[in-house]
């Protein structure tokens, strides 16, 4: 029943949006790709073998467009403004909830959080294993993958089945409660996927002196994935990293969002540039992607050389040339550099908001100017707190 759904939606969609199209001109596969779908079931294989998150991914999709799509519930008009949760947005995190109705808020949480739990918080989308390894090849990154804050060790496990060496720790491996008598904050005692051993950062320090471990541009990666939010984990990681000489860095999360910190997204913007970047699949309200970022090491890599696209955080979502000031809170992934853009965006973006369920409407009465709708990205404080404790 769900899969002959969402053939249809998807046929609807296709006829709805037909003619939309951005500079690649696939504007409606993008969209889709998001949630794990695409009009040409043979353009991507579900990784259910190797990735059963992606799989879980998907069955609870086909339950949402059942319940949210099939039933009409999205289709009525007044969801957008009469029955939208009104949330914070002055606070750091709070900012970052997406406004919706209380039964489908519930219900995404529902999905995602117990999956999260057992498995990881990112969702890597069908062939993004395959895509990091391409990458690293690509650029020669030769010395296999350190992680710190592996959690159950599920995308270390994924990146050991594409043939990448990795090193992975977490502060409270999973499987270890009973030694440490600590509980890990994100995962329980979930049983882990991978061979993951208690580490900090001081780990990697020891780790990068007693092995003699000396990187360089092409040797040797540092994965960071989910690092906690307004926690200096991830920051004091890339530093110890980069005073090693490590020259790659995969890092997957928000930027400017829910996971990690501003003083680590500094570092990383000053010192290294982008030359891949992809999206995790969305639950409904995350905006994950994974983005692989190498070095500045030498003196003729100057900022001002690098393309512009390679030297953001978040490019706009329409030019893609300018950095973006504000995120879209009802799609957290749509980020654009001004008004401009967001209007332009707006047969783009409507293809996004109905796949968030809230409006089959496509969001048209979105103000930019509404910060319930749009939140600002360059008056966020995503600075970490000094009395924050590392947790991961």
């Amino acid at each position: 029943r769900g899969e002959t759904f969402k053939d249809t939606f998807l046929q609807n969609l296709s006829k709805r949006f037909k003619g939309v199209s951005d500079k690649d001109g696939n504007t409606l596969e993008s969209a889709l790709f998001r949630y794990g779908l695409t009009l040409s079931p043979s353009s991507i294989a579900l990784e259910t073998n190797n990735h059963p998150l992606s799989r879980l991914h998907y069955n609870r999709l086909l339950e949402t467009l059942l319940l949210f799509q099939q039933t009409g519930w999205a289709s009525q008009r007044q969801i957008l403004s009469k029955r939208m949760l009104t949330l914070p947005t002055n606070d750091a995190l709070s900012c970052h909830e997406t406004p919706a109705p209380k039964l489908l808020m519930e219900w995404r949480d529902s999905c995602r959080d117990i999956l999260c739990n057992l498995y990881a918080y990112a969702t890597l989308a069908p062939g993004g294993v395959q895509r990091i390894r391409t990458t690293i090849e690509k650029y020669k990154i030769k010395g296999g993958v350190v992680e710190l804050g592996s959690g159950t060790g599920y995308i270390a496990k994924m990146l050991k089945a594409a043939g990448i060496n990795i090193v992975a720790w977490d502060i409270r491996p999973t499987e270890q409660v009973k030694v440490f008598k600590a509980t890990n904050e994100y995962h329980g005692c979930t049983p882990p996927f991978y061979n993951v051993q208690r580490g900090d950062v001081s780990t990697l320090q020891n780790f990068f002196r007693i092995s003699q471990f000396k990187m360089t541009k092409e040797t040797g990666a540092i994965l960071l994935s989910y690092p906690p939010p307004q926690c200096l984990m991830a920051y004091h990681a890339l530093r110890t990293y980069m005073s090693a000489g490590g020259g790659c860095v995969i890092h997957v999360g928000e930027f400017r969002g829910l996971t990690g910190s501003a003083e680590f997204e500094d570092l990383l913007l000053e010192n290294f540039r982008c030359v891949d970047r992809s999206p995790c699949l969305c639950w409904g309200t995350d905006a994950a992607e994974v983005s692989i970022w190498l070095r500045l090491l030498k003196k003729s890599d100057k900022r001002e050389d690098v393309p512009v696209e390679q030297r953001m955080l978040l490019p706009c979502s329409h030019c893609g040339q300018r950095k973006a000031t504000k995120r879209c809170r009802l799609a957290r992934y749509l980020v654009y550099c001004g008004e401009n853009c967001f209007r332009k965006d707006t047969e783009k973006r409507k293809i996004h908001i109905t796949m968030t369920m809230i409006s089959s409407d496509g969001g048209e009465s979105l103000d930019f100017h509404n910060d319930q709708h749009f939140t600002s990205i360059t008056s966020l404080n995503t600075r970490a707190p000094t009395t924050v404790v590392n947790r991961k």
